[in-house]
């Protein structure tokens, strides 16, 4: 059932400053006096090619800010900078010998002035000039994570945005392979491996079986995300008992047992993961015709508690995200309706509806050891306002 991409290699060197440092000198603007000596970025020495560590922290220059200075301490962990798309060229300065070298900006010589340019100028991570781009927004570098109910939707979305930030990742599904192939084949076009294993979340002998498979792949799990759900309207008094005992099977039950199961093996290979639960403004609020997905969600809050509670003592984080009204497959039916839409969108105080890649974002911070090493059994709202009075 595994169908995987290469992607980059299974195993890639650590991080490494150069042997020999570098002196970097910025200067823009009316701060062209300005000179910052910052931490290596990295160096080629002979044929062997150091990776290089990436700055310490964000910097972030808006297109109406005048030229601002940046600093990066040589030992602080790596934050991510963004090169917002209209900010005008800025001129960065680079002197040594190494200037062009792999991860650091350069002119067309030593010493020569260089700007954000070329095709990528703007990409968030990438600064372009006429030397080598460098990817600066790597914060899952390495990371080995199981999205599951990663063939479409959120899920989809979250797999490969956990990709972009440098991790490999095994994308579940139950019943869409097609799907899950072609997130495999967006993943390895990132230049990262990917997985697909499929099986029923609900299920102990499935989940079991593709936590191992994802596990046999990369090699190991950093990294988790509950996902895979399943979602019904139906009137409380209407509801069937094979159809309660479905929702909460999958979109609680099945949180249990593939993050026990995860959890499990991060314990004994000693590994300080981070799980992440995909919930819904859901566990906090009631909705009419949702009794059984707003019970399976609140019980995906508490069971978050439960197991950041329990994780702790083996470094393991446990959070979850909470979105409002995300537009996907699921409820794309009843988005289109008139009278939905707009009674949704009353009690939504930013009046907006969502899009799977207005997760991501929490997601991958959530999964970031560097930048949320302080949360867990926290849930983060991402529901334009919807939970501030109500469903």
């Amino acid at each position: 059932s595994l169908r995987q991409s290469p992607g980059a290699p299974a195993s890639s060197p650590a991080c490494a400053a150069p042997p020999v440092p570098q002196a970097i000198s910025w200067s823009a603007g009316v701060l062209a006096g300005l000179r910052r000596t910052v931490s290596p970025l990295g160096s080629t020495v002979g044929r062997e090619a150091h990776r290089p560590c990436p700055p310490a922290l964000p910097v972030w220059w808006p297109a109406r800010t005048p030229a601002l200075p940046v600093w990066w301490p040589a030992r602080t962990p790596a934050l991510p900078v963004w090169w917002p798309a209209r900010t005008p060229a800025l001129p960065v300065w680079v002197t040594g010998a190494d200037a062009g070298a792999p991860g650091v900006v350069a002119g067309e010589d030593a010493g020569a002035p260089s700007v954000l340019a070329g095709e990528d100028a703007g990409a968030p991570g990438v600064v372009a000039g006429a030397g080598p781009a460098y990817p600066f927004l790597m914060r899952l570098d390495g990371k080995r994570a199981l999205v599951t109910g990663g063939s479409r939707g959120i899920g989809r979305a979250i797999a490969v945005g956990l990709a972009g930030e440098g991790a490999d990742v095994a994308v579940g599904y139950r019943r869409s392979r097609d799907g899950a192939d072609g997130v495999v084949a967006e993943i390895g076009g990132l230049g990262r491996r990917a997985v697909a294993v499929g099986g029923s979340t609900a299920s102990r002998v499935d989940v079991e079986r593709l936590v191992g498979e994802a596990e046999d792949f990369l090699g190991g799990l950093d990294i988790l995300v509950n996902n895979a759900g399943i979602l019904r309207r139906t009137p409380f008094l209407t509801i069937e008992e094979p159809e309660w005992d479905a929702i909460l099977d999958v979109n609680l039950k099945g949180y249990f047992l593939v993050g026990q199961a995860v959890a499990r093996g991060m314990v004994a290979a000693r590994t300080a993961g981070a799980i992440v639960n995909v919930s819904s403004a859901g566990q906090a609020v009631a909705a009419p015709n949702l009794t059984h997905y707003c019970v399976a969600k609140a019980g995906v809050e508490m069971l978050t508690k439960q197991m950041a509670l329990e994780l702790a003592p083996h470094g393991i984080r446990v959070n979850a995200i909470a979105p409002g009204l995300i537009e996907t497959d699921m409820n794309r039916a009843d988005i289109a309706r008139d009278e939905f839409r707009e009674g949704r969108l009353a009690r939504i105080p930013l009046r907006q509806i969502g899009e799977p890649g207005d997760v991501v974002g929490a997601v991958v911070f959530l999964a970031a050891n560097d930048e949320s090493r302080l949360m867990t059994g926290a849930s983060l709202f991402i529901d334009a306002g919807q939970t501030i009075w109500g469903a």
